[in-house]
């Protein structure tokens, strides 16, 4: 074996040509890991970004020829220096398989580490010399563990050549990850769209190329890049690979780093809660650089109808006698983020020439009639915004911000008894649309890769009557079932069926430090009853503590379940990572707790989960770990007129999971679990914008708002 791998080596070094390049690793192995060919290197997926690569080879030491793989990974940087990779390996053959028994498909999860760099020895830390460490695991935590596998490498960056060594571990059960013992590769970067590759994994050697799409060659920053390697293992075959990357944020994420607050640290008046009723104005000269017109009373129905006409609801322009302007309405139109309303905003008032003989308009947004944010912004910067990136007026933009309720609700009152405003219509009767895909689906099971039943939901929502109180009904429309979801198929009670499988009578109340919301009708087709949620989040915005509970009747269900569910949520100071528990009896009778992490990338969250439940006919609690992706899917503005909306989902969630910590592998039998963990038109999404509504996100993201602004200045 020394022997034969010299001579791979031998012939590994008459691979590469004399093209100057930088070296760029940007590979994705079928083990789940950023990589050369089979083997890690120390570099991770760059943080926010996302990988989905596909090969037609499992990268196992068990080699069947004449079956079929095909190998499915998708993986997110997560963290910085922190990569987690799912992965879905499948090896079968029609011909001889009849009863499943010689199937493999496996579905695990993979994490990868880059430790930070450090001076070694006599190294300075920009040396070319310099290391770069990471360690990792594969099929970590799954029922069925068929490449588990533990390493380290270190990785060198020469100029155009990436060299990694390290040494990696793989169990001896499954199928086995081919990475076992010392293994090397070389990168190298023969032009900027062109890499070859040279690797050794422990046992035997591979040759590669791959092909990159030049960077920002394709649209919505994708990055495409395609993988032939030759191994010398199994007398010798091609395999080919294809990975396509980019980043989770669809919309582009300028605020600071994790590491720099400079400019959004808070103090201690923005987070007091005895904040006064109404915002003063502060005495400072007029911004004479626009050309303002001369009455400031006859440009206000301007401004309003500007407003209206961009989209806007329930409209109320206050002008008081010291010139002070706040506009207050409801934020049904923009659909990703509330700042993006902000900016909007501003860039409506800006055009539209009111005089302000102070500095600051203050804003204040509603749903569904109630207030969620009020923020005062220093209007001489939004000519500082067009000519320039003057840092200290990105500092200073913010003069003010209130997210607490009950201040909220007392600005409002003082407000509503001046006389001198304009107001449009209300929301009340004005019906609102939302169309979605909705899928079930079953993944690398015994009986496919991949199941489903997929439809359509249409969700129709009417505000009634008095602030806060909504009805809502939705729709199912099914459209395609694969086989083991038709009638006397496995996953058949799972399919989807056609009718109103939601429709409930929602009334939410935003006027004291508890906030809180009721519903009552219909939660699912088999399932009747009201639950009421109550949400309360701590001055400095970092704790918030919720209670939901429950009663609900089941058609043909002998024992009906109460839910009683107590969570809380920390969010991570300068950070978009929320930390969230909940724990009780769920919708289903499970007694237990889910764990999760929310990773928030612009407007799509990434969440981490682990779940353990147990049910009365279970002898034991069933413990499950798995990943949850939300996102905006819907145009970032609604089609809203005076008399409907149309939108898309603007938290759309899909999420997949396993079982973990037992040694069996089950189909069915997992039941439902942790149902009502979040409440259908919940507090957070249909009030506080996801839950990104807190000081520190507004102000870490500030350059969400100036960017929104200037786009809507140059329309």
């Amino acid at each position: 074996m020394f022997k034969r791998s010299q001579i791979h080596l031998a012939i590994l070094s008459c691979f590469f040509v004399t093209t100057q390049a930088s070296a760029e690793i940007s590979g994705i192995s079928p083990s789940g890991f950023t990589g050369a060919l089979s083997t890690p290197v120390a570099k991770s997926l760059d943080h926010g970004n996302f990988a989905l690569g596909y090969s037609n080879s499992l990268d196992s030491q068990i080699q069947n020829t004449g079956y079929d793989d095909h190998n499915y990974v998708l993986g997110i940087g997560i963290l910085p220096n922190v990569e987690l990779f799912g992965r879905l390996a499948d090896r079968s053959n029609d011909e001889v398989c009849f009863s499943g028994d010689c199937i493999v498909r496996d579905l695990s999860a993979s994490l990868k580490i880059t430790l930070p760099t450090l001076p070694w020895g006599m190294l300075t830390p920009n040396s070319p010399l310099q290391p770069q460490f990471a360690i990792g695991a594969t099929d970590i935590g799954g029922a069925a563990a068929n490449f588990q596998t533990v390493y380290g490498v270190a990785s060198w960056q020469l100029q155009d050549l990436d060299i990694s060594l390290g040494y990696s571990e793989a169990k001896e059960h499954g199928l086995k990850n081919r990475v076992d013992g010392t293994f090397a590769n070389i990168i190298y970067q023969a032009t900027p769209w062109v890499q070859s590759i040279a690797e050794y994994d422990g046992k035997d050697a591979q040759l590669g190329l791959r092909a990159l799409t030049p960077p920002q060659s394709l649209p919505a920053n994708f990055n495409l890049s395609a993988d032939l390697k030759y191994d010398f293992a199994n007398d010798g075959d091609f395999i080919w690979g294809l990975s396509l990357q980019r980043p989770l944020a669809f919309y582009p994420d300028n605020r600071p780093s994790d590491h720099d607050t400079t400019g959004y640290t808070l103090n201690e008046n923005n987070h007091h809660t005895e904040l006064p009723k109404v915002i003063q104005p502060k005495n400072i000269a007029v911004n004479t650089s626009v050309s303002f017109k001369d009455n400031y009373s006859d440009n206000l129905p301007t401004l309003k109808q500007a407003l209206k006409n961009h989209g806007f609801d329930n409209i109320v322009v206050y002008n008081f006698s010291n010139n002070k302007l706040v506009i207050t309405l409801e934020n049904q139109l923009y659909q990703w983020n509330e700042l993006d309303a902000i900016g909007a905003i501003l860039a409506i008032y800006y055009k539209s020439m009111v005089p302000l003989n102070s500095n600051t308009l203050e804003i204040i947004l509603t749903k569904e009639s109630l207030p969620s944010l009020a923020i005062e912004v220093n209007t001489q910067c939004l000519d500082t915004w067009l000519a320039t990136s003057n840092k200290n007026c990105q500092q200073q933009a913010i003069k003010n911000l209130i997210t607490d309720s009950q201040s909220l609700r007392n600005i409002m009152k003082d407000l509503e008894n001046h006389k001198d405003h304009l107001h449009n219509s209300s929301l009340i009767g004005k019906p609102r649309i939302t169309l979605a895909p909705v899928l079930n689906y079953a993944l690398g099971t015994e009986l496919g890769v991949f199941d489903y039943s997929v439809g359509v939901s249409s969700t129709l929502e009417i505000p009634l009557l008095w602030d806060g109180l909504l009805a809502e009904a939705r729709y199912i429309h099914p459209v395609d079932n694969s086989i083991d979801f038709e009638e006397n198929g496995a996953f058949h009670n799972q399919s989807l069926d056609s009718g109103i499988d939601r429709a409930m009578l929602h009334q939410y109340f935003g006027a004291s430090k508890i906030n809180a919301h009721i519903a009552v009708g219909q939660l699912y087709p088999d399932t009747y009853g009201t639950f009421a949620e109550t949400r309360y989040v701590t001055p400095n915005q970092l704790h918030q503590f919720n209670l939901t509970v429950g009663y609900f009747q089941y058609d043909n269900v002998e024992d009906d379940y109460q839910p009683v569910l107590a969570g809380y949520r920390y969010q991570l100071p300068n950070h978009d990572v929320q930390l969230e528990l909940k724990a009780g009896q769920f919708l289903d009778g499970d007694i237990g707790m889910k764990a999760l992490s929310r990773f928030t990338f612009s407007d799509t969250d990434i969440n981490v989960f682990y779940q353990q439940t147990k049910q009365d006919n279970e002898n034991s609690a069933r413990s499950f770990a798995g990943l949850e992706i939300v996102l905006p899917l819907t145009p970032k503005r609604a089609f809203n007129t005076n008399w409907l909306k149309v939108s898309g989902d603007n938290h759309y969630t899909q999420s997949i999971r396993t079982e973990v910590n037992t040694d069996r592998n089950l189909i069915a039998g997992s039941g439902s679990r942790t149902r009502l963990y979040e409440a259908p038109l919940n507090l957070d999404n249909m009030l506080y914008n996801r839950d990104r509504l807190s000081h520190s996100y507004i102000y870490r993201h500030f350059d969400r708002i100036k960017s929104v602004f200037i786009e809507q200045i140059n329309k």
